[in-house]
């Protein structure tokens, strides 16, 4: 995961250094329905169980509104969807993640062409298990994180994303056991 987090601090700085074309300078060029997709690195643990696992990737999409409520900040909402994530814990026998849901509030601060933001969200996986068991449930729970977007032209954005779910596994393979997934995003959206 460290080499992960210094690839997301690249990325970040990536972001807002290649903004600087746009002309964005307040949070009113924020405002406005937005959709787009990203691919996101899944770094899970399972609370109580001492199980080695490795980063998974997904793919999704993700659409929302911003409003800008002054001159710097930005209040919005964001509905997202990641299809599938595969971690491998042994040889033969992985984690898998599917048809995840996450509905979250945005907070941000707009700065020159930049949008850092916080955000809280509701997170539901319709189907998780390990692919060795057959065994197979559902989990949900609070999810919570930060980010950064930047606008490359008027309507077009990049953003870098982290994301923490706190997921409750009793519906089905795990019951009384909980899930911690640390979620890096790259995105591309577009504004309309």
């Amino acid at each position: 995961m460290n080499n992960s987090i210094k690839t997301l601090t690249a990325a970040a700085l990536a972001v807002v250094f290649l903004s600087d074309a746009a002309l964005a300078q307040d949070a009113t060029d924020w405002q406005g329905t937005y959709a787009g997709g990203q691919i996101s690195l899944n770094n899970p643990g399972i609370t109580g169980i001492a199980l080695p696992l490795n980063d998974g990737l997904s793919g999704g999409l993700f659409a929302g509104y911003n409003h800008a409520i002054s001159p710097e900040w930005v209040l919005g909402g964001e509905l997202a969807y990641d299809h599938k994530s595969s971690t491998d814990v042994v040889p033969g026998n992985n984690l898998e993640l599917e048809n995840t849901i996450t509905a979250r509030a945005r907070a941000g601060y707009a700065v020159g062409n930049a949008l850092i933001y916080g955000a809280v969200g509701y997170t539901s996986v319709g189907d998780y298990g390990f692919s060795a068991f057959g065994t197979r449930g559902s989990a949900d729970g609070l999810s919570y994180g930060v980010g950064v977007e930047a606008l490359l032209t008027d309507n077009l954005t990049a953003r870098v994303d982290y994301t923490r779910m706190d997921l409750d596994l009793s519906g089905g393979a795990l019951p009384g056991l909980g899930l911690k997934n640390n979620v890096i995003s790259m995105g591309l959206a577009y504004k309309f």
